[in-house]
């Protein structure tokens, strides 16, 4: 499947492409595993021979199906995994056979009423050493002979018995029932695995465009000189357009989306708190675009462990807007603008111990106005808000005359709530941010009505 040339778009499909190349191969593996195992079941079911020809045979003694007539009830003389193991004779030699009870019974009824009974099934070799030496030892006691794991296959051979109706299903369960499990198993979820990724790298090459961009397009403008990507909201800016690789594919959206920047009339980011298990909670980002066929669009739909890290690709995501297509309106068509003002106080310089406020403490302020203005919106109250799906901006800013004024941006809808709970809020969160702040400075700057 053909990639892009950008490293950074190559990268975000990155993990998808190894999934896809893992899921293929693994699913190609179990399907291998699988047929292996139907065909194999054919091959040994037309090798049938008797026991005596599989222990004379070359090669592999296990895995044969054979048949053997005994002439004697079976005696038990173990345990296995899910069976039992049965002491069997022709009348020349003895054999281990592994059996359920239910079998057992029955053949021991038939030899009862006809003097023999034509055992058949495949060879396999008791490969657990306890179980080898319960046999052995319960051997030993039924024939009065020294029989034990070094001398066991020379006195009962190398295979043993494994009863199986002689049809192509029990045998394919008795010799290959490995193959259709392990085979089975890894191509549930592998084939899926493939599936899911092969579609996801498809969708990366369709777009939503209104004048129909194409991958290849996109492949081009990425591949030149001066191309920003934002880490995190997946969205890369070009000289001629902006694309944006939608990565929640849960969503009802697969394709990705691609608008030259005369196609953008609006561009806005909205913020909510998703729960990721008990009390940790992750940010979800959408970025949404409102394009001059009239409709909004995701741009990107990203989540966010640290609110700070969302907040930087968006602020620099539209501050690169202002430059490159200053006729974009960063705001949603029903925005209302709400700003709230405090005071803020500073402890006097003349060791007084009283605040200074207004022009005075703006001034001793002066130096960290800055910073605080920074760290403001890097901790992004926003995400903070009870319903941070309801604001799109919040800035805050220092007047000269001692008050700090935060302007809050929110949809015409939530104008209620905003004027309700915002006034509230911002005072705690801003106490937060001050200690945050300036905790390690000798001035303590804080807002109070």
């Amino acid at each position: 499947m053909k990639r892009y040339k950008n490293k950074d778009i190559r990268s975000k499909y990155s993990v998808e492409f190894w999934f896809m190349v893992s899921g293929m191969v693994l699913s190609i593996l179990s399907i291998l595993l699988i047929v292996y195992g139907l065909f194999a079941t054919v091959r040994v079911m037309k090798a049938r021979c008797p026991y005596e020809e599989v222990l004379e045979s070359y090669g592999r003694h296990a895995g044969q199906v054979a048949t053997f007539e005994i002439v004697e009830e079976p005696v038990w003389v173990g345990k296995a995994t899910r069976a039992d193991y049965y002491l069997v004779t022709d009348g020349s030699r003895y054999i281990i056979s592994e059996m359920k009870k239910s079998r057992y019974e029955k053949i021991r009824d038939e030899v009862k009423a006809s003097g023999k009974y034509d055992l058949e099934g495949m060879t396999l070799i008791i490969a657990d050493k306890d179980e080898r030496n319960e046999v052995a030892e319960n051997v030993s006691k039924e024939l009065g002979e020294n029989i034990n794991i070094y001398n066991f296959d020379d006195e009962l051979g190398d295979v043993q018995l494994k009863y199986a109706k002689y049809n192509y299903f029990s045998i394919l369960w008795t010799g290959y029932a490995a193959n259709l499990i392990v085979g089975g198993v890894f191509l549930l979820f592998c084939l899926p695995m493939w599936i899911e990724n092969s579609t996801v790298l498809k969708n990366s090459k369709q777009f939503i465009s209104l004048s129909n961009i194409t991958a290849d397009d996109v492949d081009r403008a990425a591949s030149e000189a001066e191309v920003k990507w934002y880490d995190g909201l997946y969205v890369c800016g070009t000289k001629t357009m902006l694309v944006g690789f939608r990565v929640d594919h849960s969503q009802e959206y697969k394709e990705q989306i691609a608008f030259k920047y005369d196609e953008i009339r609006r561009i806005y980011s909205v913020t909510n708190l998703v729960s990721t298990g008990g009390t940790a909670k992750k940010e979800k980002v959408k970025t949404y675009v409102e394009a001059a066929d009239g409709n909004k669009y995701i741009l990107s739909d990203t989540d966010f462990r640290f609110s700070m890290d969302g907040y930087a690709e968006v602020v620099a995501l539209f501050e690169d807007l202002k430059e490159i297509a200053p006729h974009v309106i960063q705001e949603p068509a029903d925005a209302r603008y709400e700003v709230f003002r405090y005071p803020f106080f500073v402890p006097d310089s003349d060791s007084t111990g009283r605040m200074a406020e207004g022009a005075k403490a703006y001034e001793l302020a002066s130096d960290y106005l800055i910073e605080m203005v920074w760290r403001f919106e890097q901790h992004n109250p926003a995400s903070d808000y009870e319903k941070p799906e309801e604001i799109f901006s919040m800035k805050i800013a220092f007047t000269q005359t001692g008050f700090a004024e935060i302007t809050v941006g929110y949809f015409a809808e939530f104008e209620n709530d905003i004027k309700a709970n915002m006034d509230e809020f911002l005072r705690r969160e801003l106490r937060e941010v001050w200690d945050e702040c300036m905790g390690e400075d000798e001035v303590v700057v804080f807002c109070e009505k």
